[in-house]
């Protein structure tokens, strides 16, 4: 996954800036290349942003979990 994102990367920063090089028409990714480079860039992008999310909510349910009242009305799990 890291070597993918490297990837994209590389391949949006020198597209971004075109100014550093050279760049004919003919060079110019197509926009179904472009399209392949999105779709490539948002899947890896859901699957680190669905890690997120389920590490945040795992925490949630033990913060939950550890701030209960016990039967005394004390904070304790």
């Amino acid at each position: 996954m890291v070597r993918e994102w490297r990837e994209i990367t590389v391949f949006f920063v020198k597209w971004a800036h075109l100014h550093d090089e050279e760049s004919g028409p003919e060079s110019i990714p197509s926009d179904d290349d472009l399209r392949r480079q999105v779709e490539l860039a948002e899947t890896l992008m859901d699957g680190v942003r669905a890690e997120f999310f389920d590490s945040l909510h795992a925490i949630e349910d033990l913060l939950a979990e550890a701030n209960q009242l016990n039967e005394g009305g004390e904070v304790g799990g």
